[in-house]
Protein backbone atom coordinates (compact mmCIF):
# COMPACT_ATOMS: atom_id res chain seq x y z
CA UNK A 1 0.00 0.00 0.00
CA UNK A 2 2.88 2.35 0.69
CA UNK A 3 4.09 1.93 -2.88
CA UNK A 4 0.61 2.68 -4.25
CA UNK A 5 0.16 5.74 -2.04
CA UNK A 6 3.53 7.08 -3.17
CA UNK A 7 2.11 7.23 -6.76
CA UNK A 8 5.42 5.77 -8.02
CA UNK A 9 4.03 2.63 -9.62
CA UNK A 10 6.34 2.22 -12.59
CA UNK A 11 10.10 1.58 -12.70
CA UNK A 12 11.07 4.61 -10.59
CA UNK A 13 10.60 4.63 -6.84
CA UNK A 14 12.20 3.95 -3.49
CA UNK A 15 11.19 0.29 -3.42
CA UNK A 16 13.22 -0.52 -6.53
CA UNK A 17 16.37 0.78 -4.85
CA UNK A 18 15.47 -0.89 -1.54
CA UNK A 19 14.83 -4.27 -3.15
CA UNK A 20 18.08 -4.19 -5.11
CA UNK A 21 20.07 -3.31 -1.98
CA UNK A 22 18.39 -5.97 0.21
CA UNK A 23 18.62 -8.72 -2.38
CA UNK A 24 22.29 -7.99 -3.11
CA UNK A 25 23.00 -8.30 0.62
CA UNK A 26 21.32 -11.73 0.74
CA UNK A 27 23.33 -12.89 -2.27
CA UNK A 28 26.60 -11.47 -0.97
CA UNK A 29 27.14 -9.38 -4.11
CA UNK A 30 28.04 -5.77 -4.76
CA UNK A 31 24.83 -5.11 -6.67
CA UNK A 32 21.51 -6.57 -7.75
CA UNK A 33 19.69 -5.15 -10.77
CA UNK A 34 15.93 -5.67 -10.90
CA UNK A 35 14.44 -6.69 -14.26
CA UNK A 36 10.99 -7.68 -15.52
CA UNK A 37 11.48 -11.49 -15.48
CA UNK A 38 14.04 -14.25 -15.11
CA UNK A 39 14.45 -14.94 -18.81
CA UNK A 40 15.17 -11.25 -19.36
CA UNK A 41 17.78 -11.48 -16.59
CA UNK A 42 19.65 -14.13 -18.60
CA UNK A 43 19.19 -12.17 -21.84
CA UNK A 44 20.52 -8.98 -20.23
CA UNK A 45 23.53 -10.76 -18.71
CA UNK A 46 24.47 -12.17 -22.13
CA UNK A 47 24.11 -8.73 -23.71
CA UNK A 48 26.29 -7.19 -21.02
CA UNK A 49 28.97 -9.80 -21.71
CA UNK A 50 28.79 -8.99 -25.43
CA UNK A 51 27.77 -12.47 -26.58
CA UNK A 52 27.30 -12.37 -30.33
CA UNK A 53 26.07 -14.42 -33.31
CA UNK A 54 28.45 -17.28 -33.95
CA UNK A 55 29.40 -17.70 -30.29
CA UNK A 56 28.64 -20.91 -28.42
CA UNK A 57 27.47 -21.15 -24.80
CA UNK A 58 27.51 -24.37 -22.78
CA UNK A 59 24.23 -25.06 -20.98
CA UNK A 60 22.91 -28.15 -19.19
CA UNK A 61 20.76 -30.56 -21.18
CA UNK A 62 18.34 -30.73 -18.24
CA UNK A 63 16.90 -27.30 -17.48
CA UNK A 64 13.94 -25.07 -18.31
CA UNK A 65 13.85 -23.86 -21.91
CA UNK A 66 14.51 -20.22 -20.90
CA UNK A 67 18.22 -20.98 -20.40
CA UNK A 68 18.65 -21.97 -24.05
CA UNK A 69 16.19 -19.38 -25.37
CA UNK A 70 18.17 -16.51 -23.87
CA UNK A 71 21.30 -17.74 -25.65
CA UNK A 72 19.43 -17.77 -28.95
CA UNK A 73 18.06 -14.27 -28.33
CA UNK A 74 21.58 -12.84 -28.81
CA UNK A 75 22.21 -14.98 -31.88
CA UNK A 76 24.51 -17.46 -30.14
CA UNK A 77 24.19 -21.24 -30.13
CA UNK A 78 23.44 -23.25 -26.97
CA UNK A 79 25.54 -26.41 -26.73
CA UNK A 80 23.95 -28.95 -24.41
CA UNK A 81 26.07 -30.73 -21.82
CA UNK A 82 24.94 -33.72 -19.80
CA UNK A 83 24.17 -33.48 -16.09
CA UNK A 84 25.76 -35.19 -13.10
CA UNK A 85 23.38 -37.76 -11.56
CA UNK A 86 24.72 -36.82 -8.12
CA UNK A 87 23.40 -33.25 -8.40
CA UNK A 88 21.18 -33.15 -11.54
CA UNK A 89 23.26 -30.06 -12.48
CA UNK A 90 25.69 -29.62 -15.37
CA UNK A 91 28.56 -32.11 -15.12
CA UNK A 92 31.93 -30.32 -14.85
CA UNK A 93 33.68 -33.37 -16.32
CA UNK A 94 31.63 -33.04 -19.53
CA UNK A 95 32.47 -29.37 -20.17
CA UNK A 96 35.81 -29.66 -21.91
CA UNK A 97 34.72 -32.26 -24.51
CA UNK A 98 31.91 -29.86 -25.47
CA UNK A 99 34.21 -26.86 -26.08
CA UNK A 100 35.33 -25.50 -29.44
CA UNK A 101 37.13 -22.33 -30.53
CA UNK A 102 33.70 -20.63 -30.61
CA UNK A 103 32.88 -21.37 -26.96
CA UNK A 104 32.56 -18.15 -24.96
CA UNK A 105 30.95 -19.11 -21.67
CA UNK A 106 29.06 -21.51 -19.42
CA UNK A 107 25.62 -21.15 -17.84
CA UNK A 108 25.31 -23.67 -14.98
CA UNK A 109 21.75 -23.97 -13.64
CA UNK A 110 21.10 -24.60 -9.94
CA UNK A 111 18.42 -27.10 -10.91
CA UNK A 112 15.35 -27.45 -8.69
CA UNK A 113 17.16 -25.43 -6.02
CA UNK A 114 20.35 -27.56 -5.83
CA UNK A 115 23.59 -25.63 -6.49
CA UNK A 116 25.90 -26.72 -9.29
CA UNK A 117 29.54 -27.54 -8.47
CA UNK A 118 30.71 -23.95 -8.97
CA UNK A 119 34.34 -24.33 -7.90
CA UNK A 120 34.96 -27.02 -10.51
CA UNK A 121 33.04 -25.09 -13.17
CA UNK A 122 34.85 -21.80 -12.44
CA UNK A 123 38.21 -23.54 -12.50
CA UNK A 124 37.59 -25.06 -15.94
CA UNK A 125 36.25 -21.73 -17.21
CA UNK A 126 39.36 -19.90 -15.99
CA UNK A 127 41.64 -22.37 -17.78
CA UNK A 128 39.87 -21.69 -21.06
CA UNK A 129 39.22 -17.97 -20.61
CA UNK A 130 35.44 -18.34 -20.42
CA UNK A 131 32.89 -16.39 -18.39
CA UNK A 132 30.29 -18.07 -16.17
CA UNK A 133 26.70 -16.95 -15.49
CA UNK A 134 24.81 -18.64 -12.65
CA UNK A 135 21.21 -19.39 -13.55
CA UNK A 136 19.80 -19.27 -10.02
CA UNK A 137 16.16 -18.80 -11.08
CA UNK A 138 15.06 -21.75 -8.92
CA UNK A 139 17.56 -21.42 -6.08
CA UNK A 140 16.72 -18.38 -3.92
CA UNK A 141 19.02 -18.40 -0.85
CA UNK A 142 20.59 -21.76 -1.70
CA UNK A 143 24.19 -22.10 -0.47
CA UNK A 144 27.27 -23.69 -2.01
CA UNK A 145 30.00 -24.56 0.49
CA UNK A 146 28.49 -21.99 2.87
CA UNK A 147 28.29 -19.23 0.24
CA UNK A 148 24.99 -17.94 -1.18
CA UNK A 149 24.36 -18.55 -4.87
CA UNK A 150 24.26 -15.55 -7.16
CA UNK A 151 27.72 -14.32 -6.25
CA UNK A 152 29.74 -17.38 -7.26
CA UNK A 153 30.45 -16.39 -10.88
CA UNK A 154 30.87 -13.41 -13.19
CA UNK A 155 27.11 -12.76 -13.03
CA UNK A 156 24.03 -14.39 -11.51
CA UNK A 157 20.38 -14.36 -12.58
CA UNK A 158 17.15 -14.93 -10.66
CA UNK A 159 13.44 -15.29 -11.40
CA UNK A 160 10.52 -14.07 -9.28
CA UNK A 161 7.81 -15.84 -11.26
CA UNK A 162 4.62 -16.85 -9.46
CA UNK A 163 5.88 -20.31 -8.46
CA UNK A 164 9.20 -19.16 -6.98
CA UNK A 165 10.11 -18.84 -3.29
CA UNK A 166 10.00 -15.04 -3.59
CA UNK A 167 7.58 -13.75 -6.18
CA UNK A 168 6.02 -10.62 -7.60
CA UNK A 169 4.13 -12.44 -10.33
CA UNK A 170 6.74 -11.69 -12.97
CA UNK A 171 10.19 -10.34 -12.14
CA UNK A 172 13.87 -11.09 -12.07
CA UNK A 173 17.29 -9.84 -11.04
CA UNK A 174 20.89 -9.83 -12.21
CA UNK A 175 23.59 -9.98 -9.54
CA UNK A 176 27.10 -8.71 -10.21
CA UNK A 177 30.27 -7.67 -8.38
CA UNK A 178 32.15 -5.85 -11.13
CA UNK A 179 31.27 -2.11 -11.12
CA UNK A 180 31.99 -1.73 -14.86
CA UNK A 181 29.76 -4.68 -15.69
CA UNK A 182 27.08 -3.30 -13.39
CA UNK A 183 27.15 0.05 -15.20
CA UNK A 184 26.85 -1.62 -18.61
CA UNK A 185 24.00 -3.85 -17.38
CA UNK A 186 22.04 -0.92 -15.95
CA UNK A 187 22.56 1.09 -19.13
CA UNK A 188 21.30 -1.72 -21.36
CA UNK A 189 18.34 -2.35 -19.04
CA UNK A 190 17.11 1.26 -19.22
CA UNK A 191 16.90 1.96 -22.98
CA UNK A 192 20.64 2.68 -23.16
CA UNK A 193 20.35 6.10 -21.51
CA UNK A 194 23.48 7.81 -20.23
CA UNK A 195 23.07 7.88 -16.40
CA UNK A 196 24.64 11.36 -16.25
CA UNK A 197 22.79 12.96 -19.17
CA UNK A 198 19.02 12.77 -19.44
CA UNK A 199 17.54 11.70 -22.81
CA UNK A 200 20.99 10.99 -24.21
CA UNK A 201 21.35 7.43 -25.54
CA UNK A 202 24.92 6.41 -26.47
CA UNK A 203 23.99 2.75 -27.06
CA UNK A 204 20.98 0.74 -28.15
CA UNK A 205 19.22 -0.38 -24.98
CA UNK A 206 16.13 -2.27 -23.86
CA UNK A 207 13.18 -1.70 -21.56
CA UNK A 208 13.86 -4.52 -19.11
CA UNK A 209 13.04 -2.63 -15.89
CA UNK A 210 11.26 -3.85 -12.76
CA UNK A 211 8.37 -1.76 -11.41
CA UNK A 212 8.19 -0.09 -8.02
CA UNK A 213 5.02 -2.06 -7.17
CA UNK A 214 6.68 -5.38 -7.96
CA UNK A 215 9.71 -4.34 -5.92
CA UNK A 216 7.48 -3.52 -2.94
CA UNK A 217 6.02 -7.04 -3.04
CA UNK A 218 9.51 -8.49 -3.04
CA UNK A 219 10.71 -6.23 -0.23
CA UNK A 220 7.85 -7.45 1.98
CA UNK A 221 8.93 -11.05 1.42
CA UNK A 222 12.64 -10.38 1.90
CA UNK A 223 11.83 -8.85 5.30
CA UNK A 224 10.62 -12.26 6.45
CA UNK A 225 12.85 -14.48 4.32
CA UNK A 226 13.99 -16.51 7.34
CA UNK A 227 10.47 -17.56 8.30
CA UNK A 228 9.53 -18.28 4.66
CA UNK A 229 12.53 -20.57 4.18
CA UNK A 230 12.04 -22.23 7.56
CA UNK A 231 8.39 -23.05 6.85
CA UNK A 232 9.18 -24.51 3.43
CA UNK A 233 11.91 -26.67 4.98
CA UNK A 234 9.39 -27.98 7.50
CA UNK A 235 7.09 -29.01 4.66
CA UNK A 236 9.98 -30.68 2.81
CA UNK A 237 10.83 -32.66 5.97
CA UNK A 238 7.24 -33.84 6.29
CA UNK A 239 7.25 -35.06 2.70
CA UNK A 240 10.46 -36.98 3.25
CA UNK A 241 9.19 -38.59 6.43
CA UNK A 242 5.91 -39.68 4.85
CA UNK A 243 7.46 -41.00 1.62
CA UNK A 244 10.66 -42.52 2.98
CA UNK A 245 9.31 -46.06 3.44
CA UNK A 246 7.56 -46.39 0.08
CA UNK A 247 9.47 -48.77 -2.24
CA UNK A 248 10.44 -47.26 -5.59
CA UNK A 249 10.15 -43.64 -4.47
CA UNK A 250 13.50 -41.85 -4.36
CA UNK A 251 14.39 -38.24 -3.54
CA UNK A 252 16.41 -35.55 -5.26
CA UNK A 253 20.12 -36.17 -4.46
CA UNK A 254 21.96 -33.70 -2.30
CA UNK A 255 25.71 -33.12 -2.34
CA UNK A 256 27.50 -32.84 0.99
CA UNK A 257 28.60 -29.29 0.15
CA UNK A 258 25.14 -28.07 -0.84
CA UNK A 259 22.30 -26.43 1.05
CA UNK A 260 19.54 -26.48 -1.59
CA UNK A 261 16.72 -23.98 -1.72
CA UNK A 262 13.37 -25.53 -0.70
CA UNK A 263 11.63 -24.79 -4.00
CA UNK A 264 9.98 -27.87 -5.55
CA UNK A 265 9.96 -31.21 -3.74
CA UNK A 266 11.24 -33.68 -6.34
CA UNK A 267 10.89 -37.46 -6.37
CA UNK A 268 11.57 -40.20 -8.90
CA UNK A 269 9.41 -43.28 -9.38
CA UNK A 270 10.91 -46.65 -10.27
CA UNK A 271 8.03 -48.51 -11.95
CA UNK A 272 9.47 -51.97 -11.19
CA UNK A 273 9.72 -51.35 -7.46
CA UNK A 274 6.82 -48.95 -7.01
CA UNK A 275 4.32 -50.86 -9.14
CA UNK A 276 3.21 -47.88 -11.24
CA UNK A 277 4.83 -45.69 -13.85
CA UNK A 278 5.45 -42.04 -13.24
CA UNK A 279 2.47 -41.02 -15.35
CA UNK A 280 0.19 -43.52 -13.60
CA UNK A 281 1.29 -42.09 -10.23
CA UNK A 282 0.56 -38.55 -11.43
CA UNK A 283 -2.91 -39.56 -12.62
CA UNK A 284 -3.64 -41.24 -9.29
CA UNK A 285 -2.57 -38.14 -7.33
CA UNK A 286 -4.62 -35.89 -9.62
CA UNK A 287 -7.74 -37.87 -8.67
CA UNK A 288 -6.92 -36.91 -5.05
CA UNK A 289 -6.60 -33.26 -6.14
CA UNK A 290 -2.84 -33.34 -5.52
CA UNK A 291 -1.02 -31.36 -8.17
CA UNK A 292 2.18 -32.80 -9.64
CA UNK A 293 4.19 -32.12 -12.76
CA UNK A 294 6.85 -33.99 -14.74
CA UNK A 295 10.50 -33.07 -14.85
CA UNK A 296 11.74 -30.74 -17.56
CA UNK A 297 12.10 -32.39 -20.96
CA UNK A 298 15.85 -32.65 -21.77
CA UNK A 299 16.59 -29.83 -24.17
CA UNK A 300 18.67 -31.87 -26.59
CA UNK A 301 15.51 -33.86 -27.43
CA UNK A 302 13.45 -30.79 -28.40
CA UNK A 303 13.04 -29.53 -32.00
CA UNK A 304 14.00 -25.89 -31.47
CA UNK A 305 13.89 -22.97 -33.90
CA UNK A 306 11.41 -24.27 -36.44
CA UNK A 307 12.35 -27.92 -36.19
CA UNK A 308 16.13 -27.51 -36.24
CA UNK A 309 17.55 -29.79 -33.61
CA UNK A 310 19.92 -28.21 -31.07
CA UNK A 311 23.55 -29.19 -31.20
CA UNK A 312 25.90 -30.83 -28.72
CA UNK A 313 29.54 -31.84 -28.95
CA UNK A 314 29.17 -35.14 -27.17
CA UNK A 315 25.76 -36.79 -27.18
CA UNK A 316 24.56 -36.46 -23.60
CA UNK A 317 22.83 -39.11 -21.60
CA UNK A 318 19.12 -38.64 -21.28
CA UNK A 319 19.21 -36.36 -18.26
CA UNK A 320 15.76 -37.15 -16.85
CA UNK A 321 16.19 -38.32 -13.26
CA UNK A 322 13.85 -41.29 -13.75
CA UNK A 323 16.48 -42.73 -16.12
CA UNK A 324 19.57 -42.00 -14.10
CA UNK A 325 20.33 -45.71 -13.75
CA UNK A 326 22.72 -45.34 -16.69
CA UNK A 327 25.79 -44.18 -14.81
CA UNK A 328 28.65 -42.41 -16.63
CA UNK A 329 32.12 -43.88 -16.80
CA UNK A 330 33.67 -41.51 -14.26
CA UNK A 331 37.37 -40.73 -14.33
CA UNK A 332 39.64 -42.22 -11.75
CA UNK A 333 40.42 -39.78 -8.88
CA UNK A 334 43.99 -39.09 -10.03
CA UNK A 335 42.93 -38.34 -13.61
CA UNK A 336 40.01 -36.18 -12.40
CA UNK A 337 42.44 -34.15 -10.32
CA UNK A 338 44.77 -33.78 -13.30
CA UNK A 339 41.94 -32.41 -15.41
CA UNK A 340 40.89 -29.93 -12.78
CA UNK A 341 44.37 -28.57 -12.20
CA UNK A 342 45.19 -27.89 -15.83
CA UNK A 343 47.71 -30.74 -16.18
CA UNK A 344 46.45 -32.28 -19.39
CA UNK A 345 46.46 -32.21 -23.16
CA UNK A 346 45.44 -29.25 -25.25
CA UNK A 347 41.61 -29.43 -25.64
CA UNK A 348 41.99 -28.87 -29.39
CA UNK A 349 43.75 -32.21 -29.60
CA UNK A 350 47.50 -31.65 -29.97
CA UNK A 351 50.04 -32.03 -27.19
CA UNK A 352 52.21 -29.07 -26.29
CA UNK A 353 55.17 -28.35 -24.09
CA UNK A 354 55.10 -25.64 -21.48
CA UNK A 355 58.35 -24.29 -20.07
CA UNK A 356 57.27 -22.47 -16.96
CA UNK A 357 58.79 -21.52 -13.63
CA UNK A 358 56.57 -23.02 -10.93
CA UNK A 359 52.78 -23.05 -11.13
CA UNK A 360 52.38 -19.58 -12.54
CA UNK A 361 48.98 -19.88 -14.15
CA UNK A 362 46.37 -22.08 -15.80
CA UNK A 363 47.44 -23.43 -19.16
CA UNK A 364 45.68 -25.64 -21.72
CA UNK A 365 48.62 -28.05 -21.75
CA UNK A 366 51.44 -28.97 -19.37
CA UNK A 367 54.05 -31.42 -20.54
CA UNK A 368 57.45 -32.31 -19.08
CA UNK A 369 60.58 -31.08 -20.81
CA UNK A 370 61.22 -34.55 -22.19
CA UNK A 371 62.91 -33.72 -25.51
CA UNK A 372 65.36 -31.21 -27.01
CA UNK A 373 64.02 -27.80 -27.94
CA UNK A 374 64.70 -26.03 -31.24
CA UNK A 375 64.22 -22.27 -31.65
CA UNK A 376 62.84 -21.37 -35.08
CA UNK A 377 64.55 -18.12 -36.03
CA UNK A 378 68.01 -16.71 -35.54
CA UNK A 379 67.38 -13.00 -34.99
CA UNK A 380 67.04 -10.73 -32.00
CA UNK A 381 63.77 -12.19 -30.74
CA UNK A 382 65.08 -15.75 -31.02
CA UNK A 383 68.02 -14.76 -28.83
CA UNK A 384 65.56 -13.24 -26.33
CA UNK A 385 63.82 -16.63 -26.19
CA UNK A 386 67.15 -18.29 -25.51
CA UNK A 387 67.71 -15.80 -22.68
CA UNK A 388 64.42 -16.88 -21.08
CA UNK A 389 65.54 -20.51 -21.34
CA UNK A 390 68.74 -19.56 -19.49
CA UNK A 391 66.66 -17.84 -16.80
CA UNK A 392 64.55 -20.99 -16.46
CA UNK A 393 67.63 -23.20 -16.22
CA UNK A 394 66.66 -25.29 -19.25
CA UNK A 395 69.24 -23.90 -21.69
CA UNK A 396 70.93 -27.31 -21.70
CA UNK A 397 67.88 -28.68 -23.51
CA UNK A 398 68.06 -26.11 -26.35
CA UNK A 399 69.47 -28.04 -29.32
CA UNK A 400 69.98 -24.96 -31.48
CA UNK A 401 68.44 -22.50 -33.93
CA UNK A 402 66.76 -22.79 -37.32
CA UNK A 403 67.75 -19.96 -39.65
CA UNK A 404 64.84 -19.43 -42.01
CA UNK A 405 66.72 -17.05 -44.26
CA UNK A 406 69.21 -18.38 -46.76
CA UNK A 407 72.10 -16.28 -45.49
CA UNK A 408 75.35 -17.31 -43.90
CA UNK A 409 75.66 -17.37 -40.13
CA UNK A 410 78.47 -18.51 -37.89
CA UNK A 411 78.27 -22.12 -36.88
CA UNK A 412 77.32 -21.06 -33.36
CA UNK A 413 74.94 -18.34 -32.18
CA UNK A 414 75.24 -17.53 -28.47
CA UNK A 415 76.85 -20.91 -28.01
CA UNK A 416 74.11 -22.86 -29.78
CA UNK A 417 74.48 -24.38 -33.28
CA UNK A 418 72.60 -23.30 -36.39
CA UNK A 419 70.93 -26.57 -37.34
CA UNK A 420 69.67 -25.63 -40.78
CA UNK A 421 66.98 -23.70 -42.63
CA UNK A 422 63.40 -24.29 -43.78
CA UNK A 423 64.44 -27.47 -45.57
CA UNK A 424 65.78 -28.93 -42.31
CA UNK A 425 62.56 -27.99 -40.56
CA UNK A 426 60.42 -29.66 -43.25
CA UNK A 427 62.33 -32.92 -42.77
CA UNK A 428 61.43 -33.17 -39.06
CA UNK A 429 57.97 -34.74 -39.56
CA UNK A 430 56.88 -36.60 -36.43
CA UNK A 431 60.10 -35.60 -34.68
CA UNK A 432 60.27 -35.76 -30.87
CA UNK A 433 61.81 -32.29 -30.93
CA UNK A 434 59.86 -29.40 -29.42
CA UNK A 435 59.79 -26.09 -31.27
CA UNK A 436 59.71 -22.46 -30.12
CA UNK A 437 58.81 -19.97 -32.84
CA UNK A 438 61.31 -17.21 -32.05
CA UNK A 439 60.17 -14.81 -34.79
CA UNK A 440 58.37 -11.55 -34.11
CA UNK A 441 56.76 -11.01 -37.54
CA UNK A 442 53.09 -11.99 -37.14
CA UNK A 443 52.26 -13.22 -40.66
CA UNK A 444 55.48 -15.22 -40.68
CA UNK A 445 54.67 -16.72 -37.27
CA UNK A 446 51.27 -17.72 -38.63
CA UNK A 447 52.77 -19.51 -41.62
CA UNK A 448 55.41 -21.28 -39.54
CA UNK A 449 52.83 -22.35 -36.95
CA UNK A 450 50.67 -23.86 -39.68
CA UNK A 451 53.67 -25.67 -41.10
CA UNK A 452 54.52 -27.13 -37.69
CA UNK A 453 50.91 -28.15 -37.16
CA UNK A 454 50.71 -29.84 -40.56
CA UNK A 455 53.89 -31.79 -39.81
CA UNK A 456 52.65 -32.92 -36.39
CA UNK A 457 55.38 -30.96 -34.60
CA UNK A 458 54.85 -29.54 -31.14
CA UNK A 459 54.92 -25.83 -30.21
CA UNK A 460 56.22 -24.75 -26.82
CA UNK A 461 54.99 -22.01 -24.49
CA UNK A 462 57.69 -19.98 -22.74
CA UNK A 463 57.02 -17.88 -19.64
CA UNK A 464 59.85 -15.94 -18.09
CA UNK A 465 60.39 -16.51 -14.36
CA UNK A 466 60.66 -12.72 -14.11
CA UNK A 467 57.07 -12.26 -15.32
CA UNK A 468 54.17 -11.89 -12.89
CA UNK A 469 51.29 -14.08 -14.09
CA UNK A 470 48.04 -14.47 -12.19
CA UNK A 471 47.09 -17.99 -11.27
CA UNK A 472 43.73 -17.17 -12.86
CA UNK A 473 45.21 -16.21 -16.22
CA UNK A 474 45.11 -18.63 -19.14
CA UNK A 475 48.13 -19.00 -21.43
CA UNK A 476 47.71 -21.04 -24.62
CA UNK A 477 50.29 -23.15 -26.50
CA UNK A 478 53.07 -21.51 -28.49
CA UNK A 479 52.91 -18.17 -26.65
CA UNK A 480 55.73 -16.15 -25.09
CA UNK A 481 55.58 -14.10 -21.90
CA UNK A 482 58.81 -12.12 -21.47
CA UNK A 483 60.52 -10.62 -18.42
CA UNK A 484 58.82 -7.76 -16.59
CA UNK A 485 55.36 -8.63 -17.93
CA UNK A 486 52.34 -8.38 -15.60
CA UNK A 487 49.38 -10.60 -16.54
CA UNK A 488 46.36 -9.87 -14.34
CA UNK A 489 43.48 -12.13 -13.36
CA UNK A 490 41.14 -13.63 -15.98
CA UNK A 491 43.42 -12.64 -18.85
CA UNK A 492 43.56 -15.03 -21.81
CA UNK A 493 46.65 -15.11 -24.02
CA UNK A 494 45.92 -16.97 -27.24
CA UNK A 495 48.16 -19.46 -29.02
CA UNK A 496 51.39 -18.19 -30.62
CA UNK A 497 51.04 -14.72 -29.11
CA UNK A 498 53.98 -12.60 -27.92
CA UNK A 499 53.86 -10.40 -24.82
CA UNK A 500 57.18 -8.60 -24.91
CA UNK A 501 59.28 -7.02 -22.17
CA UNK A 502 57.54 -4.92 -19.49
CA UNK A 503 54.00 -5.12 -20.91
CA UNK A 504 50.95 -5.00 -18.64
CA UNK A 505 47.72 -6.87 -19.39
CA UNK A 506 44.67 -5.62 -17.46
CA UNK A 507 42.15 -8.00 -15.92
CA UNK A 508 39.58 -9.79 -18.10
CA UNK A 509 41.36 -8.90 -21.32
CA UNK A 510 41.60 -11.35 -24.22
CA UNK A 511 44.48 -11.74 -26.64
CA UNK A 512 43.45 -13.99 -29.50
CA UNK A 513 46.07 -16.13 -31.34
CA UNK A 514 49.08 -14.46 -33.00
CA UNK A 515 48.77 -11.16 -31.12
CA UNK A 516 52.14 -9.42 -30.80
CA UNK A 517 52.78 -6.75 -28.17
CA UNK A 518 56.07 -4.84 -28.47
CA UNK A 519 57.91 -3.83 -25.25
CA UNK A 520 56.17 -1.53 -22.79
CA UNK A 521 52.58 -1.87 -24.06
CA UNK A 522 49.83 -1.20 -21.51
CA UNK A 523 46.48 -2.96 -22.10
CA UNK A 524 43.70 -1.92 -19.73
CA UNK A 525 40.89 -4.18 -18.48
CA UNK A 526 38.19 -5.79 -20.64
CA UNK A 527 40.11 -5.25 -23.88
CA UNK A 528 39.83 -7.72 -26.76
CA UNK A 529 42.68 -7.93 -29.28
CA UNK A 530 41.58 -10.13 -32.14
CA UNK A 531 43.82 -12.48 -34.10
CA UNK A 532 47.07 -11.11 -35.46
CA UNK A 533 46.97 -7.65 -33.86
CA UNK A 534 50.35 -5.93 -33.52
CA UNK A 535 50.81 -3.13 -30.97
CA UNK A 536 53.94 -0.99 -31.15
CA UNK A 537 56.21 -0.25 -28.20
CA UNK A 538 54.99 2.10 -25.49
CA UNK A 539 51.39 2.19 -26.71
CA UNK A 540 48.37 2.23 -24.39
CA UNK A 541 44.91 0.77 -25.02
CA UNK A 542 42.04 2.01 -22.85
CA UNK A 543 39.55 -0.34 -21.18
CA UNK A 544 36.50 -1.94 -22.79
CA UNK A 545 37.87 -1.61 -26.33
CA UNK A 546 37.99 -4.06 -29.21
CA UNK A 547 40.76 -4.12 -31.83
CA UNK A 548 39.96 -5.91 -35.10
CA UNK A 549 42.05 -8.78 -36.44
CA UNK A 550 45.41 -8.10 -38.10
CA UNK A 551 45.35 -4.43 -37.24
CA UNK A 552 48.68 -2.68 -36.65
CA UNK A 553 49.00 0.02 -33.97
CA UNK A 554 52.09 2.21 -34.20
CA UNK A 555 54.53 2.94 -31.39
CA UNK A 556 53.55 5.35 -28.58
CA UNK A 557 49.93 5.41 -29.72
CA UNK A 558 47.00 6.03 -27.36
CA UNK A 559 43.94 3.99 -28.34
CA UNK A 560 40.65 5.24 -26.89
CA UNK A 561 38.13 3.79 -29.34
CA UNK A 562 37.46 0.50 -31.11
CA UNK A 563 39.49 -0.14 -34.26
CA UNK A 564 38.32 -2.21 -37.26
CA UNK A 565 40.23 -5.11 -38.79
CA UNK A 566 43.16 -4.80 -41.21
CA UNK A 567 44.02 -1.14 -40.57
CA UNK A 568 47.17 0.68 -39.50
CA UNK A 569 46.52 3.22 -36.72
CA UNK A 570 48.94 5.77 -35.28
CA UNK A 571 48.92 8.86 -33.11
CA UNK A 572 47.45 10.27 -29.90
CA UNK A 573 44.60 9.46 -30.06
CA UNK A 574 45.22 6.63 -32.54
CA UNK A 575 43.49 6.99 -35.92
CA UNK A 576 43.50 4.62 -38.93
CA UNK A 577 45.73 5.85 -41.76
CA UNK A 578 45.72 2.78 -43.99
CA UNK A 579 43.48 -0.20 -44.75
CA UNK A 580 44.74 -3.49 -46.17
CA UNK A 581 42.67 -6.17 -47.97
CA UNK A 582 41.36 -9.05 -45.86
CA UNK A 583 43.66 -12.07 -45.93
CA UNK A 584 46.79 -10.02 -46.69
CA UNK A 585 48.72 -11.82 -43.97
CA UNK A 586 48.48 -15.14 -45.81
CA UNK A 587 50.13 -13.83 -48.97
CA UNK A 588 52.93 -16.08 -50.14
CA UNK A 589 51.94 -18.91 -47.80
Amino acid sequence: MEAIRSSWVSSTGDFVTRFEKDFAALCGTRSAIGVCNGTIALHLALLALDVRPGDEVLVPALTYIATANAVRYVGAEPVFVDVDPETWCIDPERLEPAMTRRTRGIIPVHLYGHPADMDAINHIAAIHGLWVIEDAAEAHLAHYKGRPVGGLARMGTFSFYGNKIFTCGEGGAVTVNDPHLEKRTRTLRGQGVDPTRRYYFPVTGYNFRLTNLASALLCAQLERHESIIARRKEIFLLYREQLAEIPGIDFQPRASWAEPAPWLFCITANADRFGRTRDELMDMLAEQQIDTRPFFVPLHTLPLQGGVAPSWRRAPRDGRPRRLGAQPAHLQPDERQRRRTGVRRDPEGGPCLVIVHGEACNMPGLWPLDAPVVIVGAGGFAREVLGICYDLGVDNRVAGFIDRQDVSHPDLLDGKPILGNDGWLAAQTESRLRFIVGIGDNPLRLRIARRLEAAGLHPATVISPRAIVSRFACIHPGSMICAGVIVNTNVTVGAHSIVNLNCTLGHDSILEPFVNLAPGVNVSGYVTLHEGVYVGSGSAINEHLEIGSWTIIGSMAAVNRDLPANVTAVGVPAKPIRTRPAGWQLGGS
